[in-house]
């Protein structure tokens, strides 16, 4: 990268002569066929989640160079160098996405995700790359796995060690009392002793303390990374494009809002806003739905998504289940039916 440097002992007098000397120059592009290369070679899981984690991470810094560059813009300071990693970055994550895209464009089940209108490369990539199939023979799993079980509480550090305190009596937990914790708060036994390990070197060791229990149950019991996809997908296809004829999830999801909105006006949730009295303001809009015995309109929207994206997984999770094993999933009793007994089938599959 530096092909000629200013000779020694005589300093340079700006940033502008700095890269100059250093002929400072990005990556050189990744062409099409390069892209292509790359997205047919990759085969694992591991190597396509740290592509896309790798994507968000370098679209995060190019989006905080980018500030950064307007905030010195007419302060009078050089930013050459903090343009040139900007410009670096920009580079890098445009290559990225060109490998994601022909990745997620090669696989069958890349190709279905990308018949949904509002379901571009990138979030097809991230479904692929957090989602394996191998480990969840429902849909339910992948659901839990998302965070939208509101059965799998995240436990705070202090409730974490009151419950190991009032189950566990001596300083090794006995595997008769991690069932009962794991049951307790509904998780699966195996999956509570998997996280609650002691580690070494970063590696388990096979123990499991007090004390690493109660790390364990601290922990977060879903996929962070995924939660937020799960935000976008329904900002896609529940907000975005939800008026867009192409748009195959848009009606249903009006269908359950309208739905929603009749359960709240029949005071079926009055339970519920009377829990949260208090919680929020008296003068907000939420405060006041509270005092009314109902939830917020907005709240009624988020229930609403919430819905299309579990619906929109349960989909995805079916395609991936058929092509995997060759057979259909057994229906999730939820999305069995809508109401008045239709059944609500993947769109566009099997695909022509």
């Amino acid at each position: 990268m530096a092909a000629s440097k200013a000779p020694v002992g005589e300093p340079l007098s700006s940033t502008e002569e700095v890269m100059k000397s250093y002929e400072l120059q990005p990556f050189k592009r990744v062409d099409r066929t390069l892209a292509k290369l790359i997205a047919a070679d990759m085969a694992s899981k591991d190597e396509i989640r740290f592509l896309v984690d790798s994507f968000y991470q370098i679209q995060n810094m190019r989006i905080r160079t980018a500030n950064q560059i307007r905030s010195l813009q007419g302060s009078g300071i050089d930013n050459d160098v903090i343009q040139w990693f900007g410009d670096y970055n920009e580079l890098v994550e445009e290559d990225l996405d060109k490998i994601l895209q022909y990745w997620a464009e090669g696989q069958k089940l890349g190709q279905w995700c990308l018949s949904i209108h509002g379901i571009g490369h990138r979030i097809t990539a991230s479904l692929m790359a957090y989602i394996d199939i191998e480990k969840a023979p429902t849909v339910g799993h992948i659901w839990r796995y998302a965070g939208l079980d509101p059965t799998n509480e995240w436990i705070s550090a202090d409730k974490a060690k009151k419950i190991v305190a009032e189950n566990v009596s001596s300083a090794k937990p006995t595997n008769d009392e991690i069932i009962k914790i794991a049951n307790l708060i509904n998780r699966k036994p195996s999956s509570l002793k998997s996280v609650s390990e002691e580690r070494k070197n970063n590696k388990p060791t096979g123990r499991i303390t007090k004390d690493s229990l109660t790390k364990g149950l601290a922990k977060r019991p879903y996929n962070a990374n995924l939660k937020k996809l799960c935000y976008k997908i329904s900002d896609q296809i529940g907000h975005r494009q939800v008026n867009n004829p192409k748009n195959i999830y848009g009606p249903l999801f009006l269908d359950r809002k309208a739905y929603e909105h009749r359960l709240n006006d029949e005071g079926k949730y009055r339970e519920w806003a009377t829990s949260k009295i208090g919680t929020v303001g008296k003068t907000t809009i939420a405060g006041k739905a509270y005092a009314e015995g109902r939830l917020s309109d907005g709240e009624i929207q988020n229930r609403s998504r919430r819905w299309i994206v579990k619906l929109f997984l349960s989909h995805y999770h079916h395609v991936a289940y058929n092509l995997r094993f060759g057979t259909n999933p057994p229906k999730p009793y939820p999305f069995a039916h809508l109401g008045h007994g239709t059944v609500i089938d993947p769109p566009n599959w099997p695909m022509e």
